[in-house]
């Protein structure tokens, strides 16, 4: 009985947690929009708003597009199918991103991200006789980042997101499906003092501001999903063949209740920090890239990362 009661507790874990992790910090609406989308802020403790790099520059700090080396296209697929053990669902969340520099104007990017739920099925009463409908729920935005260094060390950036969020199956009992429509924006500084050969970065960000989200009526609003994201990169060793990136950074969510515009909450959400603030940190050893010929080349990453939340988080 007690073996049996052990791997009953065994198995509850493995299937819910997963389900919490999607859900963990569900306080704001759309919340999938700060997920990361790339590997490497992923493996850096899900933050990049200090590193030198525009992988998530449109999620983390749109500053960061001035790192653009090349014209570069990317996509990113999250699957969060462990879920699926127990509702028998998958949630794949998928990004789709395009950068590029255009000499003497300044850094482009371009994100598509879709967070697809599937579809589900439900009866309803036609006045005559019940008959069986569906509703499609799915999460999508587009936005669009521009960058420009202001001077040799210091560069600023500014992005513009459309989000549209439909909660089929979601909503109340009165109505089955709602939607909701906002426009977000973001901004974002990085500075990398030259005493030190531009090694290190310090990386700051507000994103996705924006008015407040509702989806049945404005008296049931949520607070947008902004952040404030402030880090420190720092590149202890870089060579021809490889390279040791570092970062430490803290972000703090605007979640206050009852809920306000992110702008209105920048300045009065600040009572329970920092125990509602999340703490991220990451080391990375990259080797760089062998060239094997006709366009291909061969690298290897590692990540070691970590967030620690709050308590109030």
């Amino acid at each position: 009985m007690l073996a049996r009661g052990f791997f009953l507790t065994v198995y509850l874990l493995l299937t819910l947690l997963p389900i919490v992790r999607i859900n963990a910090q569900g306080t704001q609406a759309m919340y999938y929009l700060n997920y990361p989308r790339s590997m490497y802020s992923l493996g850096m403790g899900e933050q990049s708003v200090a590193l030198r790099t525009s992988e998530d520059a449109l999620n983390y700090n749109p500053a960061n597009l001035v790192f653009i080396e090349q014209p570069t296209i990317s996509f990113f697929h999250q699957p969060f199918q462990m879920a699926s053990y127990l509702w028998g669902m998958k949630f794949p969340l998928n990004s789709y991103a395009a950068h590029f520099k255009i000499k003497n104007i300044g850094a482009f990017g371009v994100e598509y991200v879709d967070w697809d739920w599937g579809e589900q099925k439900y009866f309803d009463y036609d006045g005559t006789r019940i008959v069986e409908k569906t509703s499609h729920t799915y999460e999508r935005s587009f936005s669009i980042g521009y960058a420009r260094e202001l001077c040799e060390n210091f560069s600023a950036g500014i992005q513009l997101r459309y989000a549209k969020s439909s909660l089929g199956g979601f909503a109340t009992a009165e109505e089955f499906s709602a939607s909701a429509e906002k426009l977000f924006v973001s901004a974002g500084l990085n500075y990398s003092p030259q005493f030190l050969e531009n090694k290190l970065n310090i990386g700051f960000s507000l994103t996705n501001f924006g008015s407040t989200v509702w989806y049945i009526d404005e008296a049931q609003s949520d607070p947008p999903p902004s952040k404030l994201n402030l880090g420190i990169g720092f590149v202890p060793i870089e060579n021809n063949f490889y390279s040791l990136e570092t970062q430490l950074a803290f972000s703090k969510q605007f979640d206050a209740q009852p809920s306000e515009s992110s702008f209105k909450g920048l300045f009065n959400d600040w009572k329970d920090f920092p125990n509602d603030a999340t703490l991220h940190t990451g080391i990375a050893f990259n080797w760089k890239s062998l060239d094997l010929g006709n366009g291909f080349a061969f690298f290897q990453e590692f990540y070691l990362g970590n967030y620690s939340v709050g308590n109030k988080t």
